[in-house]
């Protein structure tokens, strides 16, 4: 299963994406999103959060997730609302 929500503030947008699946493994949560890890799959380049993150940084924003083994993940994603805000940061 998979839950996206969105909430705002007048400056930020945030996107939240759950999802119940294993969880991610404590053997690679420090490097996620660092190019080519993965793990459990046969395939895949392990590019998929590598790439997420350079988008959502290019337009100023930010990723983070939560993790419990065996109960799901939680990606957030924070972008800003106007670009001219970001700049400022």
């Amino acid at each position: 299963r998979i839950e996206i929500a969105v909430t705002q503030s007048q400056e930020w947008a945030e996107i939240s994406i759950y999802d119940n699946g294993p969880g991610i493994p404590p053997t690679i949560k420090e490097k996620l999103f660092e190019p080519f890890v993965t793990y459990g799959k046969r395939t895949g380049t392990g590019l998929g959060t590598a790439i997420v993150k350079s988008i959502v940084e290019a337009h100023k924003g930010k990723i983070t997730y939560d993790s419990e083994d065996g109960k799901g993940t939680t990606f957030y994603i924070r972008l800003p609302k106007i670009m001219a805000l970001a700049d400022q940061i």
